[in-house]
């Protein structure tokens, strides 16, 4: 059972290395774009999470986490009704941590160890349990692989109008040559400026929020053709063949629990 003191927001200046926070959030529910100097871990028990910041945004379906450094501004929106787990580390007291936000799975070793501190009070016997089970966690998210859950934002206002209108018809996302013209651009002059703004290419970039707006439609319990249709894919055979090349498993092994892929011989 969770401790109440759990559920209390979080003061981040309390004495101790690590602190937990746990909190029930409708679909929907935003919270206002924010720091804090604790490195945060976002994870969502169930349901799912978008996480938004100035360089990008990240999907956290369930079973997988984000990383938040340190200073680092963000806002977390519900995509469904969730049970959002958080842990506040001391980066002073925790070295090695990244550096970068990043989406991680979520180790069933992790999630016990979570699972476990959060039903310690906030106040915990620093010589007892909970400085080990924090040990365990930070160890395993120093090793974690990330997850390709990013999507990169431009900085330029003009790329970033581009961006916005594809993601605002992502089935049939407008031409390369019409944004370019409307970004004063040729279109190998916005196909370079948009690489070194955002890391990839426009083309990786389209199917990458693609993939995104996927998982977030696939963790509401929408069906796998119906999300295939209506991100213009022809059907669910090439859809399911971009979101297995982008995760390593088809969506119904993806959002399997755990141990359910794990002793899957073949995907779903």
């Amino acid at each position: 059972m969770l401790h109440p003191d759990i559920f209390v927001r979080a003061d981040h200046d309390l004495p101790r290395a690590a602190i937990g926070y746990a909190c029930e959030w409708e679909k929907g529910t935003t919270n206002e774009p924010h720091s804090h100097w604790r490195g945060q871990l976002i994870y969502a028990i169930s349901g799912s999470l978008k996480v938004m910041s100035t360089a990008g945004t990240w999907i956290v379906p369930p079973e997988r986490a984000v990383w938040m450094p340190s200073h680092a501004k963000h806002s977390v929106m519900s995509v469904t009704d969730a049970h959002a787990r958080f842990l506040y580390l001391d980066p002073k007291h925790f070295k090695g941590l990244p550096s970068k936000v990043t989406v991680i799975q979520m180790t069933a070793l992790m999630r016990e160890c979570l699972l476990s501190f959060l039903t310690l009070p906030r106040l915990y016997d620093e010589a007892g349990s909970a400085s080990h089970l924090v040990a365990i966690m930070v160890d395993e998210l120093r090793m974690v692989p990330v997850m390709p859950l990013h999507l990169p934002q431009p900085a330029s206002p003009k790329l970033k109008r581009a961006t916005d209108k594809v993601l605002a018809s992502i089935a049939t996302p407008p031409k390369l040559a019409s944004l370019s013209i409307d970004a004063g651009l040729s279109v190998r002059s916005f196909e370079r400026h948009f690489q070194r703004e955002t890391g990839l290419t426009w083309r990786k970039w389209v199917t990458q929020a693609r993939l995104m707006e996927a998982i977030s439609q696939l963790s509401n319990g929408a069906r796998v053709g119906d999300v295939a249709f209506a991100l213009g894919y022809e059907g669910p055979s090439a859809f399911v063949a971009m979101f297995k090349k982008a995760t390593g498993h088809t969506p119904g092994k993806y959002f399997a629990p755990p141990q359910q892929r794990q002793h899957q011989g073949r995907d779903v």
